[in-house]
């Protein structure tokens, strides 16, 4: 419990090599969090001390969360280790990190726990998102431990403490646009009613986050927000959204709209 200081001033004498308790295996930060809307004890690493650990950085990092999961009571903690994406892109190096991950725990080399990855947010933490994605795990939905790609994808939501919302919309082709258009602004608008219902204390700043499609509809959402009277946005953060729509491809250009 370090209060107000800074977390360098506390790692300071953590490291101190005379009267610290530094170990061999790397030092992480792990967030443990109640989540009233989660069934069990989530724990977050790491989101303070590494800024950009690699493969050997990532595994102390595992094993450091695994042993403070079976502290608290976690007999074999489910190891999310998480990307932007669920499979394997030699270009993401994150991605590389995870299945390298998996494997050393395949062969011992991390101890206790059950990982898995590529995983991203959603579905390490919902089982219907999972679902949809049709990834088949034992972590996938239920995870335990959240092992971020780096400081700053794990501390960012934390740190500003923010509610993450995740919601579904309808999918083409099975529903035609603007029916995701229609979810999507419906679930904006209710985000505020469904916290008070659930009685959570949060700041009322709404802020819109979305990767391809996804990205679209936030951007359309956020134009949509000034007709929208109850619909105030603080912010929007666009992932390589789709909003180029007469671009010169297959999907796109040839369709009708």
């Amino acid at each position: 419990m370090k209060g107000s200081l800074h977390t360098d001033e506390v790692l300071s004498a953590v490291l101190n090599k005379a009267t610290g308790i530094r170990t061999a295996r790397r030092i992480s930060h792990i967030f443990v969090m109640d989540v009233p809307t989660y069934p069990k004890l989530l724990l977050i690493s790491d989101a303070a001390v590494n800024i950009a650990p690699d493969l050997d950085a990532k595994a102390d990092i595992c094993q450091n969360a695994i042993d403070l999961a079976r502290t608290v009571g976690v007999e074999r903690p489910k190891m999310a280790i998480l990307s932007a994406v669920e499979t394997i892109r030699p270009k993401i190096q994150s991605t590389l990190d995870a299945a390298a991950l998996c494997k050393m725990a395949d062969r011992g080399q991390i101890q206790g726990g059950l990982l898995d990855g590529l995983l991203a947010m959603d579905n390490a933490i919902n089982l219907e998102a999972a679902r949809i994605k049709k990834i088949d795990s034992e972590v996938a939905g239920v995870a335990d431990v959240l092992i971020a790609p780096d400081l700053e994808a794990g501390n960012m939501a934390l740190a500003s403490a923010h509610i993450i919302v995740a919601i579904d919309y309808r999918l083409a082709p099975e529903c035609p646009y603007p029916a995701q258009l229609k979810d999507t602004l419906a679930s904006a608008k209710r985000v505020f009613p469904l916290l008070d219902r659930l009685g959570l204390i949060y700041k009322p700043r709404l802020s819109l986050i979305g990767d391809s499609g996804g990205g679209a509809l936030c951007a359309t959402v956020a134009h949509l927000s000034q007709f929208e009277p109850g619909l105030k946005l603080a912010a929007q953060v666009l992932i390589y959204p789709s909003l180029d729509y007469i671009q010169p491809v297959t999907t796109i250009g040839d369709r009708e709209w």
